[in-house]
């Protein structure tokens, strides 16, 4: 059985079709869909394809995916993909976990979509585009926020008035949540006995999460992927009465203030120059003040919600960064562990260059690993477990 994942964005669509064994065959990704000129790229092996022509929506790219996987002969018949994994941002307090869908339950998938109305109606259309034409195939839904399930009240809950809460579902949700289990996962292969981790997803969007026996016990994103560390574009967690007095004061309307918030700020917004950390952490080096401010901030922020999870754990035994940033920058994985040295956690300076795996000392009392995210194969697993 092959299984194939989808990730739907409202102008693209990525996938990767994986084995039996959950061993990658062909992957890609369709972007600019609906513009006068959309780009597919693939990768089969290592060889690598790319066509360029206009992909009008998603029914198109899913047909011209089809037919790819035939002609790469990765496929000899649509029949031998028997389940699409597809990622959807929010499940609600509905859809705690990987879900089956069909056109019976599709419904209750749509109803959640006011919770995350960028993101999941795309995945929801994708997922009845399947359904629709693909009867063959099992369809199923994994959720971002699944993995936050397990979070106790004390945690979700936002001191309003609860009513907000059992009326309109108005919580912590968390996100990146395949991604936080997946490496969590990968670091109990290496070490089963640890059960206070703290893993740090940190790319253009971030979180932190506390996870405890394997399960999530506080996150840094919350309603939306708005809260929490600051990020590339997104502030982060914010004075909230910061936004009204921005509104009155400069005439802005609620999408005005949601596109400052969501795509303006964060790192971005504090160096002035951009929201790639690379250039940030360049125009730093030589001497720009108002780039290193951003970097500190970034820094702060992230050693701060590792503090707060180190207490709720009531200790730690593994760090673990993830993502973009968290993945390949020594500097920013050097600075965030410089506070840490007090709980015993010693950084080995080779190791973190060398970008291994495990980047602590030998005499380390705390654990530090750096595990690259899978979540397509996270996914992959998930299906496979469920169907």
């Amino acid at each position: 059985m092959k299984t194939l994942i989808i990730n739907s964005g409202s102008s693209s669509l990525k996938f990767k079709v994986l084995s039996e064994t959950m061993e990658t065959e062909f992957s890609g990704l369709f972007d600019k869909i609906g513009a006068a000129q959309g780009i597919y790229t693939a990768k089969k092996n290592e060889e690598k394809f790319k066509e360029e022509f206009e992909i009008t929506n998603h029914d198109l790219a899913i047909e011209f995916l089809v037919k790819q996987m035939k002609e790469q002969e990765i496929i000899s018949d649509i029949n031998e993909i028997k389940a699409v994994g597809h990622r959807v941002a929010h499940g609600g307090e509905q859809f705690t976990k990987t879900t089956e869908i069909t056109l019976d339950n599709l419904i209750d998938l749509e109803a959640v979509s006011g919770l995350a109305p960028l993101h999941n109606p795309v995945s929801v259309k994708t997922i009845r585009l399947f359904l629709e034409n693909y009867q063959g195939m099992r369809q199923f839904a994994i959720f971002d926020t699944a993995f936050h399930q397990t979070l106790p009240a004390y945690n979700y809950l936002y001191p309003l008035p609860t009513s907000y809460y059992k009326e309109d579902q108005i919580r912590k949700y968390g996100f990146h949540g395949t991604s936080h289990q997946f490496v969590s996962l990968e670091a109990n292969k290496l070490y089963p006995e640890d059960t206070k981790v703290i893993s740090c997803h940190i790319g253009n969007g971030a979180s932190i999460c506390a996870i405890k026996d394997g399960k999530s016990l506080n996150t840094s994103m919350g309603f939306t992927p708005l809260a929490g560390l600051m990020m590339g574009t997104r502030t982060g967690d914010i004075d909230p009465s910061i936004i009204p007095f921005i509104m009155e004061k400069h005439d802005m309307q609620p999408n005005d203030i949601v596109e400052l918030i969501n795509k303006k700020s964060g790192l971005l917004g504090v160096s002035g120059l951009s929201n790639d950390l690379r250039e940030i952490e360049s125009e730093a080096n030589n001497g720009n003040e108002q780039c290193q401010l951003a970097i500190d901030m970034y820094v702060n922020r992230i050693q701060g919600e590792i503090s707060k999870y180190i207490t709720e754990l009531e200790g730690l035994d593994t760090l673990i960064f993830t993502a973009g940033v968290g993945e390949n920058s020594r500097s920013i994985r050097k600075a965030v562990l410089s506070k840490f040295a007090y709980l015993g956690l010693e950084l080995d300076e080779q190791r973190n260059l060398d970008n291994e795996i495990e980047i602590h000392s030998k005499d380390s009392k705390i654990k530090v690993l750096v595990i690259p995210t899978d979540e397509e194969l996270m996914m992959g697993l998930e299906v496979k477990k469920n169907s």
